[in-house]
């Protein structure tokens, strides 16, 4: 079984290159957010433990008729944990006569040292998703209010500035490794068939061009009810097409990433990004 893995900053395009995947044969799966859960609970036996309720829970609302059973508690230890959770989805891919998966939940590129690090998973790959802050930002904030209206907290854009910041850390990290692939959103927009082409090279497939307008018939399989706004993620856009419609930034929240992102170096993000703020300023 192969295993592939795709992460980023969330509203980075994420889902769109998860879909992406699934049109080239590749199984997958709502998201677990599995590491990013284990992540924030402190000790090996708590981790092992609270792994195993993880995956409970969340085959249980998404594989109701292939659920995950509870280990006995001897047996709940951090490895055995993440054990568990590559061998379940190694059995749903099977079961759906797959023999390579992809998890795509963004946070997990948080995690990634605690990923890459497991046994199981020493032959994985990993797909980052990298766009501008400017519009993962504005498009961060403006997905948090519709999280407000069902209840939930929401988001400013001093906080998603900084997780943007910390998950284009991550990334960056990673690059030049054999094992991760680091490709921008607005290349994805803009030049398909190079993007096209990178992926089928370093995951092995074969994705054909003409899928792109037809990537919606992948969702359902990855976007749960109480994520239906997750639907447009996956609609391959015209660069003319993206929306350039950044309200949710006030005069200081400009001056602010600016100052952020003229500390971080070159890269295409970082210039578009300072240019869509000139042209806010």
């Amino acid at each position: 079984m192969k295993r592939l893995f795709v992460v980023g900053c969330p509203r980075s395009g994420t889902t769109l290159v998860q879909t992406l995947l699934m049109a080239g044969g590749i199984w997958s799966c709502p998201e677990t957010h599995f590491f990013s859960r284990l992540n924030g609970t402190k000790g090996r036996l708590l981790k092992g433990f609270y792994g195993e309720w993880i995956l409970y829970r969340w085959g249980k609302q998404n594989f109701p008729n292939n659920r995950y059973k509870l280990t006995t508690l001897p047996r709940y230890s951090l490895s055995s944990s993440v054990d568990h959770f590559v061998t379940y989805l190694d059995r749903l891919a099977a079961a759906d006569k797959k023999d390579y998966w992809v998890e795509k939940t963004p946070w997990h590129v948080q995690s990634l040292p605690l990923i890459v690090n497991q046994e199981i998973l020493g032959d994985a790959k990993f797909i980052h998703v990298i766009r501008n802050p400017v519009d993962t930002v504005n498009s961060m904030v403006k997905a948090s209010r519709e999280w407000v209206a069902a209840g939930k907290a929401g988001m400013t854009v001093e906080v998603a500035i900084r997780n943007w910041l910390n998950c284009y850390a991550c990334s960056i990290g990673y690059a030049g490794d054999d094992r991760h692939l680091l490709i921008n959103y607005e290349d994805i927009i803009a030049s398909p068939d190079a993007v096209i082409t990178s992926l089928n090279s370093f995951c092995g497939i074969t994705i054909e061009a003409s899928q792109l307008s037809h990537l919606n018939q992948f969702t359902s399989a990855v976007v749960r009810e109480d994520e239906r706004w997750k639907l447009n993620n996956a609609q391959h856009q015209s660069i003319s097409s993206i929306p350039n419609d950044n309200s949710v930034f006030g005069t200081g929240d400009v001056a602010t990433m600016k100052k952020i992102l003229e500390r971080l170096g070159e890269s295409s993000q970082i210039r578009l990004a300072l240019d869509r703020l000139d042209q806010l300023a």
